[in-house]
């Protein structure tokens, strides 16, 4: 079915089908992560003061907001697709994500990581207009 497509349309639906997943695990992670942690999942820290979000991602969020100010509305729009893969395989946090992912990747976070982590390159090219 693909060999029917132009570069230029395989590329244009690769693209909207990775953008679409990138959308939803925005608002998945962000909708289960503010059900659990509240509102301020992003500053959130557990009773021994370790920080729900880990610093590098943090780091880059904060980064991108000084940025581009205008653009983040939420912590989660700050992150880049590898920190969305990040967060949604924390095995601390899976628990929380597990419910949704279970069927497709009933194996677990490592088999999410595995296959999300596919998707990397392919989104990079596409975002970056790169064959």
């Amino acid at each position: 079915m693909f060999y029917q497509f132009s570069q230029e349309e395989l590329r244009a639906l690769c693209r909207t089908h990775i953008e679409t997943l990138e959308m939803w695990a925005r608002r998945f992670i962000h909708g289960t992560l503010v059900q659990n942690y509240g509102k301020n999942y992003f500053d959130y820290k557990n009773s021994n003061g370790d920080p729900l979000i880990n610093k590098e991602i943090r780091n880059n969020v904060l980064k991108l907001g000084e940025k581009h100010p205008q653009i983040k509305q939420r912590p989660v729009d700050g992150m880049y697709f590898e920190d969305l893969i990040k967060i949604l395989c924390n095995p601390k946090l899976y628990k929380h994500f597990k419910p949704a992912l279970d069927y497709m990747y009933p194996q677990g976070n490592e088999e999410v990581r595995c296959f999300l982590s596919r998707l990397i390159p392919t989104r990079n090219a596409l975002s970056h207009a790169n064959p």
